[in-house]
């Protein structure tokens, strides 16, 4: 009965990570929230860091949703280079595989910014990830 428990509310804890990440990305485009993008981006850092501290795979499991997220932000140039970081910092080494080409194609526009660059390097020098091809 305990475990059954647990799953129920680590399921209600996903629901409400992801409302979390929603209603980020509904933030970032609506026009009343323009002044507040740098706590925003601030804030999506902190977010992230602390589900991946409470020991959830939850951004592993919403990978793709937060790369959606992410896209949304992107578009504010140099300041959410730091959010990407967390991003792929979080993400197991097979998610992380898995999103690769989807990834690369997201942040080709801060690839303009010298900082963007160290997401390359974490990528690959870093990470040191192993492609196989299939």
């Amino acid at each position: 009965m305990e475990g059954t428990w647990k799953k129920v509310l680590k399921e209600k804890e996903n629901d409400i990570y992801l409302g979390i990440l929603l209603h980020f990305r509904q933030a970032i485009s609506d026009d009343r929230f323009y002044d507040e993008r740098l706590i925003l981006v601030s804030s999506l850092c902190k977010v992230m860091a602390m589900i991946k501290v409470d020991g959830t795979d939850f951004l592993d499991q919403t990978a793709d949703k937060m790369l959606i997220v992410l896209r949304a932000f992107t578009p504010l140039g140099i300041v959410v280079i730091e959010i990407w970081k967390v991003y792929l910092k979080t993400l197991s080494d097979e998610v992380l595989v898995k999103l690769l080409p989807q990834t690369l194609v997201s942040i080709i526009p801060l690839l303009r910014f010298e900082q963007a660059r160290e997401l390359l390097r974490y990528i690959f020098e870093e990470r040191q990830l192993h492609f196989a091809a299939k």
